[in-house]
């Protein structure tokens, strides 16, 4: 998705009703080969260089990056919370929200680590 880490977390549990996109763990690699068909925009050409600069990242890898780091989040977050959010019908927005807050600190000091954002 194109948006920030939180709502690509929030996503990852619900989906996007008005857009028609299910919940994003629910997706396989198959849900997303149309990606690797399409074009890129002058919008997401901008700024690339070098000889993969008309292509975009495969699919599968996208797919995977998302997972590891949802997953992340979720192993991250308290334990109180991950149990609530492993219930039957998952968690809710409150319940999302607080994940993702409870990991928020380790998830800045690795992606400043990793000079991620950083221009």
């Amino acid at each position: 998705p194109r948006c920030g880490l939180f709502s690509a977390w929030k996503q990852w549990w619900r989906g996007d009703s008005t857009k028609g996109v299910p919940p994003l763990r629910t997706l396989d690699t198959k849900d997303m080969e149309w990606l690797d068909r399409k074009a890129l925009s002058r919008d997401e050409m901008k700024g690339r260089t070098g000889k993969n600069k008309r292509q975009r990242r495969s699919s599968k890898k996208i797919l995977s990056d998302l997972k590891q780091t949802c997953l992340f989040i979720h192993c991250n977050a308290a334990p109180t919370l991950r149990a609530q959010a492993d219930a039957a019908d998952g968690p809710n927005d409150a319940l999302i929200f607080d994940m993702f807050e409870s990991t928020y600190p380790l998830l800045v000091m690795i992606l400043t680590e990793r000079g991620v954002g950083n221009s």
